[in-house]
């Protein structure tokens, strides 16, 4: 059995007995990478994270932001503060810019949070020391921004918390590596995540040693949440309201990063089904393909679910109150 249909068959058991242990090491353990704009489908992907992790579906290990700017982690531990889980470890690879993002500020400054810049770690730092604790083959990577961190990552040498290359690292300790990025089977223009650093893109893509499941722009762009549901379902101390506010006043917005969360936790079924078979293989001046041969731990998500129900489930988890219970029809 290929390593990937093993980790994604350990998934849809974590999923089904979520709730039914109060041990940690049974939840699937994630470590989010996030760009944290300039889009906002990735604080709708957050609140979906925080929802299936109140659900007991998942632990959240670290967080790490690819996307610069002097408010991002502020805002990004605000989110985190909200939903109950204000001590999430959060790394960024440039806290001193001045921050680009509408968003980003306006929840840095409206929102409580308490991180302070020397808390503010180095991705390559964060993954190492949280990676090197773990158990082997036992943490997911959800990534639904750049590819600039986990690049570093693998180039990454032995240090003082693992005697281990950051290959040797993400091997042992990976079971799988989840990507929204790419269009699949064929390239399509407009990508955003992998094309903004090809050179990181082409170096993970190419030599990341566990299965990867990728969740493709085509998947997420059906699939329209941050609505007016979601502003008359929340309370304006909720900053993922403020963000879809800010962002485009609830006009509603693409899910892309969300879906890579929902496959990441759950696995794809019943939502998505896959194509397993062949390779995604990505180039270092950003073009890409699918090739059928040979076969690698590598697949891609396809639509299985009528779009309008995935579209409900996904502003459903976004629009819930920290805490709350999940109703059956959003439980897996």
């Amino acid at each position: 059995m290929k390593k990937l249909s093993v980790a994604l068959s350990a998934l849809a058991v974590a999923a089904a007995g979520c709730g039914s242990s109060t041990d940690d090491t049974a939840k699937t353990q994630v470590i989010f990478d996030t760009d944290w704009g300039p889009d906002v489908d990735d604080v709708g992907a957050l609140a979906v994270l925080h929802a299936l992790a109140d659900n007991g579906e998942l632990e959240v290990l670290g967080m790490a932001i690819s996307y610069a700017g002097n408010q991002a982690a502020t805002s990004l531990d605000a989110v985190n503060t909200f939903y109950g889980r204000p001590d999430i470890p959060i790394a960024s690879i440039d806290n001193t810019r001045p921050d680009p993002v509408a968003y980003r500020i306006a929840i840095a400054n409206e929102f409580p949070n308490d991180i302070t810049p020397s808390e503010v770690e180095e991705p390559v730092a964060l993954y190492r020391r949280i990676l090197a604790a773990q158990p082997d083959k036992s943490v997911t990577i959800i990534s639904v921004g750049f590819l600039t961190n986990l690049a570093a990552l693998l180039e990454s040498q032995g240090d003082a918390v693992s005697p281990l290359t950051g290959p040797e690292l993400v091997e042992r300790k990976v079971a799988l590596y989840v990507q929204m990025g790419g269009r699949y089977p064929q390239q399509q223009p407009g990508d955003y995540n992998l094309g903004l650093d090809n050179a990181s893109s082409h170096a993970v893509i190419t030599d990341w040693p566990t299965p990867i499941l990728f969740s493709g722009g085509e998947i997420g762009e059906q699939i329209i949440t941050g609505t007016e549901r979601l502003r008359d379902a929340t309370t304006r101390d909720n900053p993922v309201r403020r963000a879809y506010e800010i962002f485009n006043d609830f006009s509603g917005r693409f899910s892309w990063d969300q879906t890579a969360v929902l496959a990441g936790v759950r696995g794809p079924a019943p939502l998505w089904d896959l194509v397993d078979e062949g390779y995604f293989e990505y180039d270092p001046d950003g073009s890409y393909r699918w090739n059928t041969a040979p076969d690698k731990d590598h697949a891609f998500l396809l639509a299985a679910a009528p779009v309008d129900s995935v579209a409900d489930l996904i502003e459903s988890l976004m629009s819930k109150p920290p805490g709350a219970p999940l109703p059956p029809e959003l439980r897996p």
